[in-house]
This record gives structure tokens, C-alpha cells and sequence, in this order.
């Protein structure tokens, strides 16, 4: 997904973007009862798949007739003017993703505390404990420990480890849009240059409505309900799609080392 440009700014904006609303051409809002937003000061609050719109809270205190003004509106990115960037906080807390490296043993499980071989050891969070004080770390490399054998996953106390915090990286735009036919089957159609409500090809060689929000599609995945099949083998045969991440919910109990064992306060949440 790519965040709404704003040229007067020179970057895209993003949540909490203090702007000013220096015209209403681009966007979809009727200007003769909407002039009152021209010159006012909103923030951003949320941003749009694609298209180019943002939605702006607007603070319409002391306006005559205040009660009776939206205080939401979904504007064009070209019709904002970027008056001061949302202040950057740093993030303090774990999740999963961050990268870990063991630099003690003195918190965590006492089976766990029992393998010095484990200090220096990397690896990376796959999941959180529901009291936060413990994660699930998928290890680098196996280790080996004595009448479990090799292991990847390990319970540890945060404590006991040095997080790098990472930010994930941004997901690829999607190539293909949804467009439907008549019979409510799902196809893959490349979004329109020029959106409109008429037919366009699909990846299967139809003819079917695309489905537009703005000039925005939502994505063609193998996972829709009821996706056209023709669509689906003529996009593997441009190759397959890039594979998710493991997700945390494929981890089972049995994988994690000292698992089976009544460990209080570690019961790790993976959804």
C-alpha cells in the first residue's frame, strides 16, 4: 500500500499529520455546502488502500454552527497542504518479528536457566506471553539441549534478552483488483486506468464489473470466497506469488522446548 502524496510537502503523508485544506477539486465532496473546509486545519486519521485519499479530522469548535458540521471527511492528498509532520514516537514494546539475542539466564525457567550454551544465542520473537513478561523465540540455529535433543523454540524471560526492535517490511502493491460477474464468482482484473462502473477483462479472458472504491480494488488472492479457478491457473503460470511469513498460529505447543512442563506465568498466546 502506498500512502497519498502530497507535492507541497514532498513525502507521503501519514497519521497524524497536522494539514490545511487548500481546496476541494480532487476530492469527492459536493463543493457548493462544503466551501466552510477551505483553509481549515484537520489531522490526518486515516489513510486509504490507494486513490490518493486520506480522511481528515477537522476541529470545528467555535464555528457558528458547529453542531451541525462533520467533523470527518475523506479528502483528495493534492487538496492538503501539510502544515506539521504527526510526531515520531519510538516504540518501547516487544512483538512478534523483533530480533533477540540471549544476554543472560536468571528470569526465565530454571530448565531453561540450567544451559549456559544458550547465552549469545539470536533469534527471533514468534510470540508474546499474555502478561508480557515472557516470549516465544525461534532460535537461529538449533541447540541442543540434554534429554530434549534439538530444539528451535524457546521460552524466554525479556529480561534475560536484548531486543532490536524491527519494523516490518511494507507489503507489495497488489498486481490484480476483483471484478465480479453475474454469477457472483470472484476474477482477477487489472484496476482501470480511467475507473468507471463498466466491464473489464479478467485474467480468465471474461468480461466482469470491476469492484471500485474510489478508483481503489480490493486485492485478488487465492484465499476469496467463490475465486474464479481460470483466474487462479493463469496467474500461476506467471509464477507463484511471494510466500507469507510463518505466523506465530502455525507454532504448536509441542515444538517449544520445555513445553510440556508447567511453567507458571509462560502460557503463550499465538493468535
Amino acid at each position: 500500500m502506498s500512502a497519498p502524496f502530497s507535492p507541497l510537502s514532498g513525502r507521503a503523508l501519514a497519521v497524524g499529520d497536522t494539514v490545511r485544506i487548500r481546496g476541494l477539486d480532487r476530492s469527492h465532496v459536493d463543493s457548493r455546502h462544503a466551501t466552510w473546509l477551505i483553509g481549515r486545519i484537520g489531522r490526518v486519521s486515516a489513510l486509504l488502500a490507494t486513490g490518493g485519499h486520506v480522511e481528515i479530522t477537522i476541529d470545528v469548535t467555535g464555528l457558528p454552527t458547529a453542531a451541525g458540521r462533520r467533523t470527518k471527511w475523506t479528502l483528495h492528498a493534492l487538496d492538503l497542504e501539510l502544515v506539521a509532520p504527526a510526531a515520531i514516537t519510538p516504540r518501547t514494546e516487544p512483538r512478534p518479528g523483533d530480533r533477540v539475542r540471549v544476554q543472560q539466564l536468571l528470569l526465565s525457567h530454571s530448565d531453561i536457566c540450567a544451559h549456559d550454551q544458550l547465552i549469545g544465542c539470536t533469534g527471533v520473537i514468534m510470540a508474546l506471553g499474555r502478561n508480557g513478561s515472557h516470549v516465544l523465540v525461534l532460535m537461529d540455529e538449533e541447540v541442543r539441549i540434554a534429554g530434549v535433543g534439538l530444539v528451535h523454540r524457546l521460552v524466554f524471560h525479556r529480561a534475560d534478552l536484548a531486543i532490536t526492535m524491527v519494523d516490518p517490511a511494507p507489503a507489495p502493491a497488489p498486481k490484480y483488483g476483483t471484478a465480479l460477474t453475474g454469477d457472483g464468482v470472484r476474477h482477477a482484473a487489472a484496476v482501470p486506468a480511467a475507473p468507471g462502473r463498466g466491464q473489464v477483462s479478467t485474467a480468465c479472458g471474461v468480461r466482469a464489473a470491476a469492484v471500485l472504491i474510489g478508483d481503489w480494488s480490493p486485492p485478488f488472492v487465492a484465499g476469496l470466497e467463490r475465486a474464479c479457478r481460470a483466474c487462479l491457473g493463469a496467474l500461476s503460470e506467471q509464477g507463484p506469488p511471494p510466500l507469507p511469513s510463518p505466523s506465530p498460529r502455525d507454532l504448536r505447543p509441542v515444538d517449544t522446548a520445555f513445553g510440556h512442563l508447567p511453567v507458571r506465568g509462560i502460557t503463550c498466546r499465538v493468535d
